[in-house]
């Protein structure tokens, strides 16, 4: 968080997987199966304490960060809605 690429409009994304490769309980993407991700997002000058009331899923983070870099989305994250604005 004191790096120069954070501070000037930077983000830290945390999340880990513990889902079973049997739940069919996932969202968002057709095909896509999973359980729940936590995650957290450390955005400088971002929004705070917020909570994503909407299910996304990992391709949600993967276009949300491709949205911050400005770069074309990849395999699902093409179908998958960003998370939130952080950028």
């Amino acid at each position: 968080m004191n790096s120069r690429g954070f501070r000037h409009h930077g983000a830290i994304f945390i999340t880990w997987d513990e889902a079973d490769k049997g739940d069919t309980s996932g969202c968002c993407v057709e095909g896509v199966h999973g359980g729940h991700q936590p995650l957290i997002a450390i955005v400088h000058n971002g929004p705070m304490h917020v909570r994503l009331s909407k299910r996304r899923s990992a391709y949600s983070l993967l276009r949300t960060i491709e949205a911050g870099f400005r770069f074309s989305h990849l395999g699902h994250a093409a179908r998958a809605k960003p998370l939130a604005k952080f950028f």
